[in-house]
């Protein structure tokens, strides 16, 4: 069988399994982050050994993988690069879609600004903290230099 025929089935399989994780099972696409991370990366250096094995031990192709090692070197890290930023993204889409692990209440400019289930605390940088909005997808910044007092609250 060929790398190629081989890869077909590999990913074909591994894209039901997704499927009916997902349909079936109901799962959302981001709980599956680490299944697609660790199966894409695995994936094509397990065709690659299978296909190397097969090499050896028939003496094929001896020529294919020195001449184009450079191309498949070139491929396999925009390959792993979309992984990683399918990774990242999918981190981004759970976030969006939880409830808040932490509660906040800013006092922005003598006004008070309270997450909640709707309004979730997704980051801070060193001059700034980040909110986000869920009914109006927006996402909103704000100045630490323009905040007078924060309480945080964990909630597990």
């Amino acid at each position: 069988m060929s790398p190629f025929a081989l890869l077909i089935i590999a990913y074909f399989l591994y894209a039901s399994a997704g499927i009916l994780l997902i349909k079936i099972f109901k799962y959302k696409p981001y709980e599956l982050k680490y299944y697609n991370l660790i199966v894409g990366i695995f994936l094509p250096l397990f065709v690659y050994m299978v296909y190397s094995k097969r090499r050896l031990n028939y003496d094929i192709d001896t020529v294919f993988l020195p001449k184009y090692s450079f191309v498949l070197l070139v491929l396999m890290i925009i390959y792993l690069g979309s992984r990683i930023g399918q990774f990242r993204k999918d981190e981004a889409d759970e976030l969006r879609d939880s409830k808040g692990h932490v509660q906040m209440i800013l006092n922005y400019k003598s006004s008070k600004i309270l997450t909640n289930n709707n309004l979730i605390f997704v980051g801070q940088t060193q001059s700034t903290i980040f909110l986000y909005n869920k009914k109006d997808s927006l996402t909103h910044i704000y100045s630490k230099a323009n905040i007078d007092s924060v309480q945080i609250k964990y909630i597990r």
